[in-house]
């Protein structure tokens, strides 16, 4: 089975404002210290659901979430380690995405894709990919920053190749304020290709 030979029929839905996710409540000052360096609580997660294709049900999570490391003693500071990703609810809902090397064999990380950048079979597809991971003993070090894109599809059950599943391709618009705490994400925009197993270019139809 081949690509689609129909017009592409695109659905994009805008977050006015933007979607945010955060797993911090509050900031905490200790004595002696100027800025605020303590999160609360100390251990957060924060998550979000998504429904790509409009029929109630989710196809995919959003999840935030930062854990207490340790205080130093010659940094007044207090040392977390943050996680970013993103999920599919089902197998066939699929995140575009980059392979992590030895020694994190079988772990991804979403591919960040820039305006008008095409989205299609020929990406390496997995149903769980990181956005950030920063801290944490032997972890991957990986970061985001200002506004990207994500591809993402949503395969049919009832027919998958492995050449050309019969998807829709969608994206994801999503942003980090670089100068804000590090885990915030905020979800600006979705296109949702409505025509199967025809391509999507990201931010297409904005």
């Amino acid at each position: 089975m081949s690509p689609s030979t129909l017009p592409d029929d695109i659905q994009v839905q805008e977050y006015h404002p933007e979607l945010a996710i955060n797993s911090i409540d509050s900031f905490l000052i200790f004595p002696g210290e100027t800025t605020p360096g303590h999160f609360f609580p100390s251990d957060s997660t924060a998550s979000c659901l998504l429904d790509i294709d409009g029929d109630s049900s989710p196809d995919f999570r959003l999840t935030v979430m930062h854990s207490y490391l340790y205080a130093s003693g010659s940094n007044p500071g207090s040392n977390y380690s943050y996680r970013m990703f993103i999920s599919g609810i089902e197998t066939t809902s699929q995140i575009a995405s980059v392979a992590l090397g030895f020694p994190f064999t079988g772990s991804y990380k979403a591919r960040l894709y820039e305006s008008n950048e095409l989205i299609d079979q020929s990406a390496t597809w997995s149903n769980n990919s990181g956005l950030l991971c920063i801290g944490g003993p032997g972890a991957p070090y990986y970061n985001i920053s200002g506004t990207k894109y994500i591809g993402l599809r949503i395969s049919d059950n009832n027919y998958v190749s492995a050449n050309y599943p019969n998807a829709n391709y969608c994206w994801l618009k999503i942003s980090k304020d670089p100068t804000e705490f590090k885990n915030k994400l905020l979800i600006e925009s979705i296109g949702y290709n409505k025509t199967y197993m025809s391509d999507i270019k990201a931010g297409q139809e904005e």
